[in-house]
């Protein structure tokens, strides 16, 4: 979000800027995981691994992409990392 001016926005303005531009939201924050089982149009991977390094963090989605990218592409609107 530091790219488009969003780093000390509110989660709505974070929200709708997601849906507006049809990203995909990756957040460790609980409250985005509850948006999306709404039935929105933002699909939102969870990031559930606590604490963490960033080169652990990134470790983590390289091996996991290809699940993740499979589940966006059958429609999933929550993923789970753990």
């Amino acid at each position: 979000m530091l790219d488009v001016g969003l780093a000390q926005a509110k989660d709505e303005e974070i929200w709708s800027y997601s849906q507006a531009n049809g990203f995909v939201l990756i957040t460790k924050d609980e409250d985005f995981s509850r948006r999306a089982t709404g039935g929105t149009s933002v699909p939102v991977v969870w990031v559930r691994l606590g604490n963490c390094r960033t080169v652990s963090l990134l470790k983590a989605f390289d091996s996991l992409l290809p699940e993740i990218l499979a589940a966006l592409e059958s429609g999933s609107q929550l993923i789970e990392i753990r």
